[in-house]
């Protein structure tokens, strides 16, 4: 046996061995791959494999190969491939879903938002988000009606929003539904075409033009009593005439040549000239008597209208006092009655009590001074009375 074994050895080292010619593919379905099923050609490779089976699992590989009669030598992946190899290029078709994928050499995405330093970079691709917040960031930048107080010009244009005229007027200067400039222009118009020396002879003025009809501080209203003013001659009226009561402001600022007011804390009438000036209703009206005497009854003045005496005051010069008091006397002088009880009028100058017991003086009166009694020898008693004009 052992001589037997020895001579096979060397048959084997000194004779070529005879290479038989390869089975046909094999046709062996899914299972475990075994040598003994795969191993077509007995050279210890497998030669065709269908499907492959993990003896651990139920999965299955299936292999496809090209078509029959077509040899493929594989270096990258083709369309024949169904399973993604390394290694060349490969345009995915479908959907492909990725998870917890660490991406290699993938195209860089961002999701900064543009901006200067984004100038010539060529290797970083925007996401989505980044040019959103781009866009919005852009539209932030524009101005807005709020910004651009768009209803405030609105409210002074005095039309409704989205408006595309001025409306309509009441007068007939400025015609209805008109834009800006042609309603500038029919005032331009309207002014340069009033009343010239050369073209007209006569003229009727509506009230509601003229200047002095205006109401408001600082104007003067009250026409609804002045007539149309007629123009018959190129000359304004030299004394152009008002009826009816005209407005004149109240406690204004009197500071310029022109204006006037009535203060009514003092009651005056201010006006402005070169300067401030005023006319006050309060008047007043004196009498000097020299050595009075205790029996003197003086009249003092005829009240040219009705009046009302808002206090009386006198002094006397030397020793020492004179007492007295003003009256009111009938037209002829006669009738007299006090108008409060006596003063005291000494060296230092003596007033009425502040209430006078009758203040009011009828028209045509005669007011008189009467003197009641003396104290010493005084050479001269001054009477002084302050009155107010009564509006008949």
């Amino acid at each position: 046996m052992k001589k037997f074994l020895i001579l096979i050895a060397v048959l084997m080292v000194s004779v070529p061995l005879y290479a038989f010619p390869p089975s046909p593919p094999s046709t062996a379905g899914t299972g475990d791959m075994e040598a003994s099923t795969y191993d077509t050609g007995s050279d210890g490779a497998v030669d065709k494999a269908e499907s492959v089976k993990s003896p651990a699992t139920t999965g299955v590989i299936t292999v496809t190969g090209p078509g029959a009669g077509t040899t493929r030598v594989k270096t990258v992946r083709d369309a024949n491939d169904t399973v993604l190899e390394l290694g060349g290029s490969y345009t995915p078709t479908g959907t492909w879903t990725w998870t917890s994928t660490t991406w290699v050499g993938a195209p860089n995405v961002s999701d900064t938002v543009y901006g200067a330093t984004w100038d010539a970079v060529t290797t970083i691709s925007p996401s989505k988000k980044a040019v959103y917040d781009k866009i919005e960031s852009v539209i932030a930048g524009y101005p807005t009606q709020a910004s651009l107080h768009v209803d405030s010009l609105i409210t002074l244009s005095g039309v409704a929003d989205d408006a595309v005229n001025l409306g309509s007027f009441t007068g007939s200067t400025i015609e209805d539904n008109q834009t800006v400039k042609a309603a500038l222009q029919a005032l331009e118009t309207s002014g340069e075409t009033k009343v010239s020396t050369s073209s007209v002879a006569s003229y009727t003025e509506p009230v509601s033009n003229l200047p002095l009809c205006r109401t408001g501080a600082g104007t003067i209203g009250g026409c609804s009593n002045v007539t149309d003013v007629a123009f018959s001659s190129y000359a304004p009226l030299a004394n152009p005439q008002f009826t009816g009561v005209v407005d004149i402001p109240v406690d204004a600022t009197t500071d310029a040549e022109g204006e006037q007011t009535i203060d009514t804390t003092t009651n005056q009438f201010r006006y402005y000239g070169g300067a401030q000036r005023v006319l006050s209703p309060i008047q007043h009206s004196s009498i000097v008597i020299t050595a009075p005497a205790d029996t003197d009854d003086i009249n003092i003045m005829k009240a040219p209208y009705g009046m009302t005496i808002l206090g009386i005051n006198c002094i006397v010069q030397g020793t020492t006092s004179a007492t007295g008091q003003l009256q009111e006397c009938s037209a002829t002088g006669g009738d007299c009655a006090d108008l409060d009880s006596d003063i005291a009028c000494d060296a230092d100058g003596a007033a009425d009590d502040g209430t006078l017991t009758d203040s009011a003086i009828a028209a045509n009166a005669w007011l008189r001074w009467k003197t009641t009694s003396l104290s010493g020898t005084p050479t001269f008693l001054t009477v002084t009375f302050r009155y107010l004009v009564v509006a008949d």
